[in-house]
């Protein structure tokens, strides 16, 4: 709106004008003292005064609400107590209570349609009619109707100057009272400008003083005559007519044209208005308008719209300044427009109305063209518009209520269009993540080639609308998600996908190739009698075999998996071993590998690998010394050659020294080439970790003059000095750690280990350590490094016993440049999902008292290497990475993988955690060769939580519920994984043999090295008395030996802290919590203060601060303003401070404007400047900003479930709105038909459920403080 509108006096003046002007060129203006126009001018002439509030008068219509009444249907109606003064100053007199809905839902109810309809003018016939036509509301979930008063130009009603439809009775007050009676909310629409007459109701032909005379008279008869909730004013426009500059000339005063226009329908309306509240002031008054008030190329504040008629610019009515400066009690917009309407869009109108009315506490309902749903209407063609419009307006903030244009319509509901807004209404339907538009995830591209023998289309769609693949209907599950899988015919396939009028058309090839890749390739050398892995991909039901040097290798399918495997796919990996010829004084050359592939009757195909080629017999004695350059150098076995880890292979740390044995050794995958060389000591190595170094610094006759075993709260050290750096080998066998040195011939002696936790002795067998452990199976990973001083230290992680104190990593798979598994909506691919899960497993871990680092994959890239690095900087315990799994098929459940052998036990619990979660198969802990697995400094799973190919447990695994489900089981899992070893007992230093060269071994970079500092995410912290928080400290450097700390608190009256850093408010004041660190002792603190909720004090005058929000429901990303209002209004500061609880969740200006950033509930807090006085708002941010704060219902995340007998599932129970009250869900199970149907067992906000025999079964969640807020879920169990 323009600026010159927003100045009141500037328009006070204009209006004055226009009204002097009119009168006197109408020959009225000795009448304007006493007439209506006089009275109209006086009306905006006090709003520059203060004035009293509008009371109750003490005589009113025979209909008219009493004094001190409130009629409030039953239900959830508000009494609102109304100040229609401007400036808000209360009134000393009887405030007006207005009878409103919580929410509207209104349904128009029209004469002619509804009731009148067909000339029987019978009591019996228009009253049951009647009583037809309220019930059918009431039956749609409406809680309100809106009447209108004609039918062909006759009033339904008694109380007018009009003719009336010939009936016995007033239609109109037996409508409003049998409404009343029935618990609705009632109102009447009222045409401002079609006026009564002798002949019935037409639009008025001019604007004069006996036009607002007779409307007033008309309106005044209306709301003193019949009781009603409000009036909703309509028809006040006044478009240009051929005569209006006409008009304008002979009396429009030379105020301006456009002024003269609006003048005249601002004055009807006020008129209107002003009738309303002086005579019934118990009754709204309501704004009906048009969609758009002006278009932003007319108007710098207008939408973003291009309607043909808008309220300013068409109808010269500047309805939104009505509105703005109190003419009326609500609005509502007639929002005419679908949601992608071009010209003007559901959701931009209704958005518009609400921010332009949110500063001015308005009810703001919307007006729904029922009439149009399911109709050739641009964007109503589908069933779903009108649920979609519900969807829209619910995320609106301001939005009040529905109301809808045509009952008859809703009643035809077609295609189950009201259907759905009634589900809507009574929460049946789950929106959150059922997409009412077709969406395909797989296959990802439209067009193009494959080699696949069938193609998988997964997806989501409306579910209830069917979806079509080449004119086949498919189907769908309860959210409308589908897997469907075809065969590909050689050549061109195309496939039609058609849903909602929506249709996707996919382009296929399909290539008959049986063996798609072998290795290796290029060009392979290998030294004598050394075994050649074979790989190749074909497929999955193909006959496989290899062919090398004129030999035949036969090849089988393998499961085993690692990074590079793909799921969904019809191929599979199959391996043969070829053993090389012995070696010879030449190099010899065997040719090609070639691999041969049958598959049902097509010819056999064959693709080639590597030349094999076989290196000269080398002499030991001929190696050249190296040494190892890589932090850590992999070491594989010699008699195969292959780039596959392998467990039993330990890595040998930077500086060892050994002495190749023949010649490179080269290996090509793909587009990688490998190079390697034997080392004298039996393991393969990268040729990238080794240097050539001189003769001179060869190693032999090495001596290991002494040992050292020393142990504190977090590592074992065993330090060995070594006069050299020995090549050794490492091996666990699940009772010891053992270490056999290359080139030694002095060791020192054997001995006990009696301060030890971990080991029970070292003792020596010729030149092996042996260190066996106190109990099988303790052992949870190690590494090894040379010190400042040469010594040789293995580090080993000495197990904590539990999750309190434990160092975990949380790796969530994937990250910006790969989203991993696609799901069924395009929004929550695996990515996402990980990332989740990973946040709640982070927390719950957290929450158990462990240490956790959590990767940040969400939100950049990560490669493989470095989460393993960020593994090893955190010197963690345990590193659980997160993933979820796909396949062609109907495949479930939940499987871990584990690489070395100390991890098999926490992939095997963790598999069984997450199943039990999750409701599904237990695939178990299997062996693989994922990289974040093959570390072997600390534990490691890599957890394939469920099938995002499966629609049941995608469903859940989207599902937050769920989410939290399995991150408490995972944390479950390695809680139980660490417990199960126990921390043992011991600390201390025992030495044997010459220890001289040891000294602080072990405190070099190389282990971690000694903290440097400490600091907290918070410095400080406001807090209600009863409420927590989490503080979290970082340790530095990360990978510091010792990163442990302490909490403490100096005041645990005020405040207590765990040693997990949890804070709890316990009484007012201020408190003082430190974190310090174990090593070094550096601290960092965080003051907390303390307040009472609702607290109040005095500083400087202040005694109250107060908010005009108390709560705030946000979604990511999005803003509100906070005001604060400081009292008495004679206080000397009206300043306030604005601060946070929690800024990860939300932060706050410092002018209080509110920013979600994730997840979470915090509280803003308003502190006044020359006090102690607070105000508080709780802030609840979510995905989609919808939470609660009182228990109102209970919603499930699914109403109607079928099982197959020996399968399990989990339904999941949630008090609305989130963040609602404490207290317990209740479950009760009542079977409907059959017996033994299913075994339940209550988890709380869950019931988990097993088929046992086909049957029905109703399950009903309950509210333990009020068992009227239930919800439903009817089971059937098939076989």
């Amino acid at each position: 709106m323009a600026n010159f509108y927003k100045d009141t006096k500037k328009m006070l003046k204009l209006l004055l004008g226009v009204l002097l002007a009119l009168t006197a060129a109408i020959g009225l203006f000795a009448a304007v003292r006493t007439g209506a126009l006089s009275r109209w001018a006086e009306g905006f002439s006090k709003k520059q005064e203060s004035s009293s509030s509008v009371t109750a008068p003490s005589q009113g219509g025979s209909s008219s609400q009493p004094e001190g009444t409130v009629l409030t249907p039953p239900g959830n109606g508000e009494e609102t107590p109304i100040d229609r003064t401007e400036g808000g100053s209360p009134s000393e007199e009887t405030p007006i209570y207005f009878n409103r809905p919580s929410e509207m839902r209104a349904v128009y109810l029209t004469a002619g349609v509804d009731f009148l309809s067909d000339g029987d003018l019978s009591a019996d016939k228009v009253q049951g009619d009647i009583d037809k036509a309220l019930q059918n509301a009431k039956d749609l979930s409406m809680n309100s109707v809106i009447v209108n008063l004609t039918t062909g130009g006759k009033a339904i009603y008694f109380g007018t100057t009009a003719p009336a439809v010939e009936t016995d009775f007033d239609v109109l007050d037996y409508l409003l009272k049998k409404a009343k009676e029935m618990g609705f909310y009632t109102y009447v629409r009222y045409d401002v400008l079609t006026l009564p007459g002798e002949s019935g109701f037409a639009p008025a032909q001019e604007v004069d003083n006996q036009t607002v005379n007779l409307l007033e008279d008309s309106i005044k008869r209306l709301v003193t005559g019949y009781q009603m909730d409000g009036l909703l004013l309509d028809d006040y426009y006044n478009p240009y007519g051929e005569d209006s500059y006409t008009q304008y000339l002979k009396h429009g005063g030379g105020i301006g044209y456009e002024n003269y226009m609006r003048g005249l329908s601002e004055m009807v309306f006020s008129a209107a208005s002003r009738t309303v509240r002086e005579n019934a002031p118990q009754v709204q008054v309501g704004m009906l308008t048009e969609a758009v008030w002006e278009n932003r190329p007319a108007q710098p504040d207008g939408s973003q719209t291009s309607a043909s008629f808008t309220a300013l610019g068409t109808g010269n009515a500047d309805n939104l300044s009505y509105a703005q400066k109190g003419l009326v009690d609500f609005v509502a917009v007639k929002a005419f427009g679908a949601t992608t309407d071009p010209a003007a869009p559901f959701g931009t109108v209704v958005s518009w109305w609400a921010e332009q009315l949110s500063d001015y506490d308005l009810p703001f309902y919307v007006v729904h063209a029922a009439d149009k749903a399911v109709t050739d209407n641009p964007g109503w063609g589908q069933y779903d518009q009108m649920v979609k419009q519900l969807v829209a307006a619910d995320n609106v903030v301001g939005f009040d209520g529905s109301i809808y244009n045509s009952l008859g319509r809703m009643l035809e509901d077609p295609e189950g269009s009201f259907t759905k807004v009634k589900e809507y209404y009574s929460k049946e339907i789950n929106l959150k993540h059922v997409l009412t538009e077709l969406a395909v995830t797989k296959p990802a591209q439209t067009t193009y080639s494959t080699f696949e023998k069938t193609v998988t289309f997964m997806g989501a769609s409306d579910p209830n609308v069917e979806v079509t693949i080449n004119g086949e209907r498919i189907s769908t599950d309860q959210n409308g998600y589908f897997t469907v899988q075809r065969d590909l015919a050689p050549g061109e396939n195309k496939f039609v996908i058609v849903h909602k009028g929506r249709t996707i058309t996919y382009n296929i090839t399909r290539k008959v190739v049986i063996i798609k890749e072998v290795k290796p390739e290029g060009t392979l050398t290998v030294d004598g009698n050394m075994k050649i892995t074979i790989s190749a991909i074909a497929y999955e039901d193909a006959n496989v075999y290899a062919v090398v040097g004129g030999q035949t290798i036969g090849m089988s399918k393998v499961q085993t998996e690692d990074d590079s495997t793909e799921k969904d796919t019809s191929y599979a990996r199959f391996e043969g071993t070829y053993t090389a010829p012995a070696a010879t004084n030449a190099v010899q050359t065997i040719g090609n590998i070639v691999v041969y592939g049958e598959w049902q009757g097509v010819p056999t195909q064959s693709k080639q690998g590597a030349m094999v080629k076989v290196n000269k017999k080398t002499v030991i004695a001929d190696g050249k010394p190296v040494r190892v350059t890589a932090t850590q150098a992999e070491t594989f076995p010699t008699s195969v050659i292959d780039d596959y880890s392998d467990p039993s292979y330990f890595p040998l740390p930077q500086g060892t020294i050994d002495y190749t044995v023949g010649d490179e050794l080269i290996y090509k995958d793909g587009d990688r080439t490998f190079s390697y060389y034997k080392l004298a000591s039996g393991v393969r190595v990268y040729t990238k970790d080794i240097t050539a170094i001189s003769e001179s610094e060869g190693v032999g006759n090495n001596s290991i003059n002494g040992i050292t075993v020393t142990a504190d709260g977090n590592y074992t050290k065993v330090i060995l000095a070594t006069q050299q750096k020995v090549s050794y080998r490492a091996t666990y066998t699940g009772s010891s750690f053992n270490i056999a040195f290359n080139y030694t011939t002095s060791v020192p002696g054997s001995m006990n280990l009696n301060k030890n936790p971990l080991f029970s002795a070292a003792n020596w067998s010729g030149a092996t350590l042996q260190l066996p452990l106190k109990q099988n199976g303790r052992f949870i990973g190690y590494k090894a490094y040379y010190d400042d001083d040469g010594n040789l230290v293995f580090r080993f992680n000495n197990p904590p016993g539990g999750l309190s104190g434990a160092r975990i990593v949380v790796d969530p798979g994937h990250d910006t440049s790969d989203p991993g598994t696609l799901g069924f909506l395009p929004a929550y691919p695996e990515r996402v999902i990980n990332a989740a899960i990973g946040e709640l497993v982070a927390d719950e871990l957290r929450s158990r008292g462990a240490s956790v680092y959590l990767i940040q994959s969400a939100s950049q890239k990560v490669t493989l290497a470095n989460r393993v690095e960020q593994g090893r900087s955190y010197n963690a315990h345990v590193l659980v990475s997160i993933h979820g799994n796909s396949a062609p098929s109907d495949a479930k459940g939940s499987e871990a993988y584990y690489f070395n052998p100390y991890s098999k036990n926490l992939a095997s619990q963790a598999a069984n955690a997450v199943s039990s979660a999750l409701g599904t198969t237990n695939r178990g802990g299997k062996f693989g060769y994922y990289y974040v697995t093959r570390d072997p400094q600390f534990a490691s799973t890599l957890i394939e939580t469920g099938f995002l190919s499966n629609e049941r447990e995608y469903r859940k695994l989207i599902d937050e519920e769920y989410q939290a489900q399995i991150a408490s089981g995972i944390a479950d899992a390695v809680d139980s994984y660490l417990r199960s070893m126990g921390s043992g007992s011991g600390t201390g230093t025992q030495t044997n043999g010459d220890v001289s060269s040891v000294g602080n071994s072990g405190s070099s970079s190389d282990g971690g090295g000694e903290v440097t500092g400490v600091s907290l995410n918070k410095n400080s912290l406001t807090l209600q008395k009863g409420k927590t928080a989490q503080l979290s400290a970082e340790v530095m450097p990360s990978d510091a030996d010792n990163t442990d700390v302490l909490w403490e608190s100096d005041d645990e009256e005020v405040a207590t802290v765990s040693q997990s850093g949890k804070i709890t408010a316990v009484g007012e004041g201020k408190a003082l919590i430190t974190v310090i660190t174990e090593d070094g002792e550096f601290t960092d603190e965080c003051l907390v203060t303390v307040t009472a909720s609702g607290s109040s004090g005095s500083g400087g005058g202040v005694e109250e601060v107060s908010l005009n929000k108390e709560r705030l429901d946000l979604a990511i990303g999005d803003s509100y303003t906070l005001k604060a209002t400081i009292g008495p209004s004679s206080a000397s500061g009206k300043g306030v401070t604005w601060d946070t609880t929690n800024s990860s969740v939300a932060t706050v200006s410092s002018s209080g404007v509110v920013k979600a950033k994730k997840e979470g509930t915090c509280e803003i807090v308003a502190t006044a400047a020359d006090g102690d006085v607070e105000a508080y708002c709780v802030v609840y941010v979510t995905e989609d900003g919808d939470s609660g704060d009182a228990p109102e219902e209970i919603e499930l995340d699914t109403y109607e479930l079928e099982l197959p007998v020996g399968e399990s599932d989990r339904i999941t129970a949630s008090i609305l709105p989130k963040g609602a009250s404490a207290g317990k869900i209740r479950w009760e199970v009542e079977t409907l038909k059959g017996k033994n149907v299913a075994r339940t067992v209550d988890r709380g906000d869950a019931i988990a459920v097993t088929g046992r025999s086909p049957g029905e079964i109703l399950l009903t969640a309950y509210w333990e403080n009020d068992p009227d807020i239930y919800a439903e879920c009817y089971l059937i169990v098939v076989d």
